[in-house]
């Protein structure tokens, strides 16, 4: 990552306008290699896609998995939650104030803690709706209602417990791996991170145009999104811009957002695909890109390219729909969100309300 956290391991327990717009929408599966060419309805620094190649996701063919119903099971895993609780009675004083937090499998043992601790802690299991309560995400967390001693996040890896750390940047966070059983001190550089975004979005109110990416993964690239920036953008548009490009893609296929830097080489596994900024071809006419799937493609890895790739938020800063936050918001999944340009806002969801619910039980 271009912010660099830091790791201190702590004791371990043994116990809409007229404009003209091009519009370029294609799915790609996740080993489909655009097809690149200017031929007919070509946009500038756009592909072109041969759909009739896309047969399937991965194993499954396409065409065998109509009316196939899911069920969603989550993932409960169990850990040592004796040691987790001996942990934080062995590294902080009683009466200190702990606010839990984790990642969905780890969700049960968090509140089978939390009943243990609260004898001793003023315990927080704090909640950012629709999430289950301590539940966050990469892109989502709970802001505290009140400062803490310490944020506890039981999990392994970093990614999601920098959500909750960019969401409270004044509280300090500790992380419990249950699978090494290490409690480690985290750190995350704020003003650094907020500084590059600042910059990005600086840069992004003197480009003329702008390229709307929509992400294919999961509930990511939501279209009611790419609908209020469709709407927004074009009225920003100032007059002689070119053509707004708008991507569908897979995460495979990150859209190139500028020039390719061999200065700015990168490649890591976000989104369950690598993320190339050399995969697709330049586009040069393209001043700004906003980006509507994971904000911490934006967050993580937007410095290394060379133009601004903002995430739909930032894009509404831009806008002037709204002010910059200087505690930068994770509420991209939150009910309770900063405006349209998330997911799950009210405005947003009176479309599902309104549908007739499909559920159905067996016994």
């Amino acid at each position: 990552m271009y912010v660099q956290g830091e790791t201190e391991h702590v004791r371990k327990s043994s116990a809409r306008t007229n404009r003209k717009r091009n519009w370029l929408v294609r799915r790609l599966t996740p080993f489909e290699e655009p097809e690149l060419g200017g031929g007919r309805g070509a946009c500038k620094g756009g592909v072109e896609v041969a759909e009739e190649r896309i047969k399937g996701m991965r194993s499954l063919p396409i065409d065998a998995t109509v009316g196939i119903k899911m069920l969603y099971v989550f993932v409960d895993i169990q850990i040592d939650t004796a040691h987790f609780i001996e942990t934080l009675r062995f590294n902080f004083s009683p009466g200190s104030s702990l606010a839990l937090v984790s990642t969905i499998q780890f969700v049960a043992a968090l509140q089978a803690s939390s009943k243990e601790l609260r004898p001793d802690f003023d315990v927080i299991v704090p909640q950012c709706r629709p999430l289950s309560p301590g539940e966050i995400l990469g892109c989502t967390s709970p802001k505290l209602e009140r400062p803490v001693d310490a944020i506890i996040y039981l999990g392994d890896g970093r990614f999601h417990l920098e959500s909750i750390m960019i969401s409270n940047p004044d509280s300090p966070a500790f992380r419990y791996d249950p699978y090494s059983k290490v409690f480690s001190r985290e750190y995350y550089d704020h003003e650094a991170m907020r500084g590059i975004r600042k910059q990005a979005i600086e840069s992004a109110r003197r480009a003329k145009n702008w390229g709307l990416i929509l992400g294919t993964l999961g509930r990511q690239g939501n279209p009611k999104i790419l609908e209020v920036l469709d709407h927004l953008v074009p009225i920003a548009l100032p007059v002689g811009a070119e053509d707004m490009t708008i991507w569908a893609l897979g995460p495979m296929q990150l859209p190139l957002v500028a020039t390719p830097d061999p200065n700015r080489a990168m490649e890591n596994s976000i989104s369950h695909g690598a993320l190339r900024e050399t995969e697709v071809p330049s586009s040069s006419s393209q001043g700004r890109w906003v980006q509507i799937a994971c904000t911490r493609l934006s967050i993580d890895w937007g410095k290394a390219f060379s133009k601004p790739l903002l995430t739909p938020y930032e894009a509404a800063v831009v806008l002037k729909e709204v002010e910059w936050q200087e505690t930068y918001p994770m509420d991209f999944y939150a009910n309770q969100s900063l405006g349209q340009w998330t997911v799950n806002h009210p405005a947003n969801q009176r479309e599902k309300a309104a549908r007739k619910s499909k559920v159905r039980t067996w016994k």
